[in-house]
This record gives structure tokens, C-alpha cells and sequence, in this order.
């Protein structure tokens, strides 16, 4: 049974926030167990073009925290920047497009790919994998067994890894009739 109650509140074009929290009674074969997602999600926008938005989340199973935070306009500027400071903040490939042959990058200009390349990379860390739980998993496995055996032999293709080994789920060896 899942119960997710949430207050959202908007004011005018340019703010949002939200609350909410998700409680999951979850009773599986493996056993039962309850896990609780309290969230606050906030969102301003300054114009069409440039927002923060944050996201704090908790999870009691896994007993952690978990934040975001984006400047949409940060993105924006660094890929796509204004014609007037293009030069200074565009990207190098745009820069090798736009170079007469023979000149050099000067040492500030490097720097700036330097900073520019950082920020790229800062606003766009992959999220942190959570490990499933072994009995979930082994569940899992065992309800879609048949499915993945069969969607094996159909394309004909070595689907093991999907149920842990199982190899029932790698294709049939072609007998070829000489």
C-alpha cells in the first residue's frame, strides 16, 4: 500500500515549492517492510530563461540525504552564449571553427575553457546508484524467470545476466546439418 500526501504551493509565474512524502507498506513473498520519501522540491524563476530550482530529499530505509541544486541559466549560457560574449564563452570546437589558421589561443582564453569546462562538468554529476536489496532482487528474478527464458530464445540472444546466470536463458546452440 503506498500513501503519498503532498502540499504544492505556486505563487505568480516565478515561484513553486512543494512537500511531500511517500510511505510504502510493501508485503512480498521475501517479507515486509515500510519505507518512508519525505521531499521538499523549490523552483523560482527570475525570467523565462534563467531559474533554481533545488530538490532535498530523505529516504529512512536507506537512512539518507539527498540534494540538488540547478541554475538553468548557468547551462544555457555556457553551450549556447549571447553573441556579445560568444567569443569569450563558447565552447572550443566553436572556437576551432572560428580560428584563422596560424593564430594561437592566448593563456586567457584558456582559462576561461578551463573554468567553463568545470562548470559544464559540476552541473551535470550522475546520481549515486542505489544497491537493491538482495531478497527484492532474488523476487525479481523469480517472478520474471519465464519471460526473460523466453524473450531469450525469441531474439535469440544470451539473457542470462538478467536472472543472476540462470542457463536456461542463453540461446540454443544451432545444430547445423552437414
Amino acid at each position: 500500500m503506498t500513501v503519498s500526501p503532498q502540499l504544492r504551493l505556486r505563487i505568480g509565474d516565478t515561484f513553486t515549492g512543494e512537500v511531500a512524502w511517500d510511505r510504502n507498506d510493501v508485503d512480498i513473498t521475501g517479507g515486509q517492510f515500510v519505507t518512508n520519501l519525505a521531499r521538499t522540491r523549490l523552483s523560482y524563476s527570475f525570467s523565462p530563461r534563467l531559474f533554481a530550482q533545488a530538490l532535498v530529499q530523505y529516504n529512512d530505509r536507506a537512512n539518507a540525504w539527498s540534494n540538488n541544486f540547478r541554475i538553468g541559466w548557468l547551462q544555457r549560457l555556457l553551450k549556447r552564449p549571447p553573441k556579445a560574449v560568444r567569443a569569450a564563452l563558447a565552447g572550443e570546437k566553436f572556437h576551432r571553427r572560428e580560428k584563422e589558421v596560424g593564430s594561437t589561443d592566448s593563456k586567457t582564453l584558456t582559462t576561461i575553457f578551463a573554468v567553463r569546462k568545470r562548470l559544464l562538468d559540476w552541473n551535470k554529476v550522475p546520481a549515486r546508484r542505489e544497491p537493491l536489496d538482495p531478497q527484492v532482487r532474488q523476487q525479481i528474478i523469480e517472478r520474471l524467470r519465464d519471460d526473460v527464458i523466453l524473450l531469450s530464445r525469441v531474439i535469440d540472444r544470451d539473457l542470462s545476466h538478467w536472472l543472476g546466470g540462470v542457463p536456461e536463458a542463453k540461446p540454443r546452440k544451432k545444430v547445423v546439418n552437414a
